[in-house]
């Protein structure tokens, strides 16, 4: 008999736009303008929904979600919405903490 299937990770559904892979380590005040001009230049290349496939990303300070935050104003004032993917546990917490919106997180 088999046991129950563990997921390691989650995916996003499968009618879900590709995850744009954030490639920063850390956002925090030193980076977080070079990751608003990143964002804004990936974010731009799409027309829908957006998913950010945060694997990589090991810390994420309220700067940070402040630029999340505006991201997802500007999102739904276009129709679209803003999802997490894959957040480490301690950016989970922090995005948790920071009172983001659930639908953020997949």
């Amino acid at each position: 008999m088999l046991g129950p299937v563990v997921q390691d990770e989650i995916s996003p559904p499968s009618d879900a736009p590709d995850p744009i892979r954030v490639p920063f380590e850390a956002i925090d005040p030193a980076s977080v303008d070079e990751f608003a001009v990143w964002l804004t230049t990936a974010v731009a290349a799409g027309a829908g929904d957006v998913v950010l496939d945060l694997a990589d990303v090991e810390i994420v300070l309220a700067v940070g979600v402040q630029v999340l935050f505006d991201l997802d104003r500007d999102l739904l004032a276009s129709g679209r919405s803003l999802r997490l993917l894959r957040p480490a546990r301690v950016v989970r917490r922090v995005l948790e903490l920071c009172a983001v919106p659930e639908r953020w997180l997949v």
